[in-house]
């Protein structure tokens, strides 16, 4: 029940938030080329404000191709807007400094934020291994993969990333999270390929698992050779693998790792999907913690709202004798674009120091 509350509070914040930035939107453009506020005005702004939510619901009722593509045009219009938005706010930041007739600062915003949004598509596209080196006790590469986002991409995109990670000879493979994403159609038939690692492969759960329904994704990932670890832990050879559930609690962390034994003989690594409680962690004797979530706000200038939920949102960070890597996420959520950020595979490389 907490679940479903959440989650249609995550959807009505959601919904309320296009309809601000759509509302900005077709005002300013009203305002630069003259139109009307009238009936066609209204009807844009419902259509652009509920299309996403609309076509995940159409889309789960009937399927198919086409609603396939309502779903990827509406998602793709989260990301434009997003750069609308960013434009005019600049434009109205300037306009008293720099006087640009309307109909020509309103094309010259269109073109601008044209070419961005083919650069972001094309950026979405790729995917690029980070290689990060960590000294350790240990010896051994660790793939990091987050955020895949299954049903915002297909499983074409799952089949890429497992290509791209065999190739980097994993010791392990660790999933921090959101690999599928609700009301996806995923099958188990589009998670077989994640049984051609050769290596052990954990996964845990993240907001978007949540929302799917944890029970069916476990059901789904009951057919692959994936272990969930869910607020536990599992000893391979010299490390210790620790899994927590994802919560909105902010001392989830803290809390979970106080019934956790930690075992102090063998290398920690520790996967939450959020990058919070890096510093209890650390007091807790995890040597290793691995996050995502953040996707590094996936398009300009997101990343400067995710800052305000989140003091570290990418990248390694370090604290007394522990480590701290964060995920920009290896796929996308909603729109197929990147913009100041990039898919990722994190190839953690544990090296004996000296």
């Amino acid at each position: 029940m907490r679940e479903t509350v959440g989650f249609l509070l995550f959807v009505a914040a959601f919904v309320a938030l296009c309809g601000a930035g759509n509302f900005y939107i077709l005002w300013r453009f009203s305002g630069f080329f003259g139109y009307k506020h009238g009936a066609a005005f209204w009807t844009v702004f419902a259509l652009l404000t509920f299309s996403y939510v609309l076509s995940l619901m159409i889309h789960d009722l009937v399927g198919g191709k086409v609603t396939t593509m309502m779903h990827e045009a509406a998602a793709l219009w989260l990301g434009i807007g997003l750069l609308f938005v960013s434009a005019l706010v600049i434009y109205d930041v300037f306009k008293y400094v720099v006087k640009v007739p309307g109909p020509l600062a309103g094309s010259f915003i269109i073109v601008v934020v044209s070419a961005l949004t083919v650069y972001a598509m094309h950026n979405a596209g790729r995917i690029f291994v980070r290689e990060v080196e960590i000294p350790a006790p240990v010896e051994m590469n660790i793939v990091q993969l987050s955020d895949i986002h299954l049903g915002s991409d297909g499983s074409d995109f799952l089949r890429r990333v497992v290509d791209m990670s065999k190739t980097c000879s994993p010791d392990l493979v660790l999933i921090t999270g959101d690999l599928i994403d609700p009301r996806s159609g995923i099958t188990e038939e589009d998670l077989a390929c994640l049984d051609d690692f050769s290596a052990p492969v954990f996964l845990i759960i993240g907001n978007h698992e949540r929302y799917a329904g944890v029970e069916e994704v476990m059901q789904m990932l009951s057919a692959t050779k994936v272990r969930p670890l869910r607020n536990e832990a599992v000893q391979l050879e010299h490390v210790q693998i620790i899994g927590i559930d994802d919560s909105n609690n902010s001392r989830q962390v803290a809390e979970t790792l106080q019934g956790i034994p930690i075992d102090p003989s063998r290398y920690n690594v520790l996967m939450y999907h959020r990058p919070q409680g890096f510093e209890a962690a650390a007091d807790a004797g995890i040597d290793l913690m691995l996050a995502g979530h953040t996707h590094n706000g996936q398009i300009a200038p997101f990343n400067l709202l995710v800052r305000l939920a989140f003091s570290r949102i990418k990248g390694l960070h370090r604290y007394g004798d522990s480590w701290l890597m964060i995920s920009t996420g290896t796929g996308t959520w909603g729109p197929k674009m990147r913009l100041g950020s990039r898919n990722e595979i994190v190839l953690l490389k544990l090296r004996k120091k000296g």
